[in-house]
C-alpha cells in the first residue's frame, strides 16, 4: 500500500494500551513510602555501589560497583524530560557551500528557508 503525501501511515494514532511508561514510573515512585530509599537507589546508579559477593571458594569480596549513567539518564529523561540541546550548523553550511563553490550567505539563507517551512510544515 502505498501514502499519500501528508497522509499518516497511522491514522488512529497510537493505541491507548494503558499508561505511559513515565505515568507508570510516576505512580510507581508515588506509591513508595520512604523517599530516602529512593534517593539512595538513585544515587547509586550515580555513583556506584557496593557489591559483596562470595566465590566458588567461599571467599567474600567486596567492591565497587561502575555507576550505571545509562540507567540513571533514562530515569531522569523520563521524569523530567530531556534537555534541549541547540546546535549551531551554519559554520558546516558555510564550509559545505565554499567546498561545492556555492556562495555560503546564500546557503544558509536556502537552510533557514528550509527549516522556516519544516515548521510551519509547508515542506
Amino acid at each position: 500500500m502505498t501514502w499519500q503525501k501528508g497522509q499518516s501511515g497511522n491514522p488512529n494514532g497510537r493505541p491507548k494500551n494503558g499508561k505511559t511508561l513515565t505515568e507508570a514510573l510516576r505512580k510507581h515512585l508515588d506509591k513508595l513510602g520512604n523517599k530516602e530509599e529512593l534517593i539512595c537507589a538513585i544515587w547509586s546508579l550515580a555513583v556506584g555501589h557496593w557489591v559483596q559477593e562470595t566465590d566458588k571458594a567461599g571467599k567474600e569480596h567486596i567492591y565497587l560497583a561502575s555507576p550505571d549513567w545509562h540507567a540513571l539518564a533514562l530515569i531522569f529523561d523520563r521524569l523530567e524530560g530531556k534537555v534541549p540541546v541547540k546546535v549551531d550548523i551554519e559554520p558546516r553550511i558555510r564550509r559545505l557551500a565554499e567546498e561545492y563553490g556555492l556562495d555560503p550567505d546564500e546557503a544558509v539563507r536556502t537552510a533557514e528557508h528550509i527549516m522556516a517551512g519544516a515548521r510551519e510544515g509547508s515542506l
